[in-house]
């Protein structure tokens, strides 16, 4: 069958009208919220090489979700950080890190929440400029951190299993 051009010109017009009208229908995917990242709450731990790392999240109320990590090694406290993540009244999310307890802390915002991952990231910090927590099917959490660390890139895994009552 042979179609002229006027009439080829107007199923292609029709075709591209039906996919505008069909793509302004489609759902606008809903914006993540602090409440989405409930399953982060409990004790995590994590053992390497003799060197306990813990993180403890409460629950996400009024806006934030609070946690406090430490390192242990060899009995004694070798790190500890103060952590937050917030959603602000623009309704961005962001995770506010203090390491040592230093104010202010260091904001790092969400970019991506998907499949039970969450990225923060700061492009201006040197080490992490990205963290990323992912929960994984069989109950435990990752910790993924990138960045530049004496001009060099590096990275940091921590896999946690959350803490025996």
């Amino acid at each position: 069958m042979k179609l002229t051009l006027p009439l080829s010109c107007a199923l292609v017009l029709a075709a591209g009208a039906s996919f505008a009208v069909f793509a302004q229908d489609a759902p606008k995917p809903e914006p993540p919220a602090l409440a989405d990242l409930a399953w982060l709450a409990g004790t995590w731990q994590m053992e390497r090489d003799g060197t306990l790392v813990e993180e403890h999240w409460i629950p996400p109320k009024a806006g934030t979700m609070l946690a406090c990590g430490r390192t242990i090694a060899r009995d004694k406290t070798v790190f500890f950080e103060f952590l937050r993540i917030e959603q602000r009244k623009d309704g961005s999310i962001y995770y506010v890190a203090h390491p040592a307890a230093r104010s202010p802390g260091t904001d790092f915002k969400l970019t991506s929440a998907a499949n039970g991952a969450w990225t923060f990231e700061n492009p201006e910090h040197d080490f992490p400029r990205l963290i990323r927590y992912s929960k994984h099917a069989d109950g435990g959490l990752s910790a993924h951190l990138e960045g530049v660390e004496r001009g060099a890139p590096a990275t940091e895994d921590f896999h946690y299993r959350r803490a025996e009552k």
